[in-house]
């Protein structure tokens, strides 16, 4: 058995920060739909989907059942410790 290695921080690099506050705030409430996430981030509907379209592609999100995302689990360490690093979240 072995054990999944980490996710690479490369492909989070390039992205703008908007699409960061988005992974940002379902890092924080865990899962979000796309009202929820509107609400939260307080972007308009284009923002929040273009964000999302680029984590679905990148494999960092996934949609439920329920239609909200979350972030994939090989993903969770990664993804946190880059938007630590960007001070987007915080260590409590």
């Amino acid at each position: 058995l072995g054990v999944p290695s980490r996710p690479s921080t490369s492909p989070l690099k390039a992205l703008q920060d908007d699409p960061c506050f988005v992974f940002a705030a379902i890092v924080i409430h865990k899962a979000l739909n796309t009202e929820e996430l509107m609400q939260v981030t307080h972007f308009p509907e284009a923002i929040v989907r273009h964000g999302l379209k680029q984590g679905l592609n990148l494999g960092l999100l996934w949609r439920d059942e329920s239609k909200r995302y979350r972030i994939q689990p090989s993903w969770q360490g990664t993804l946190s410790s880059f938007l630590t690093s960007k001070n987007m979240i915080w260590d409590s």
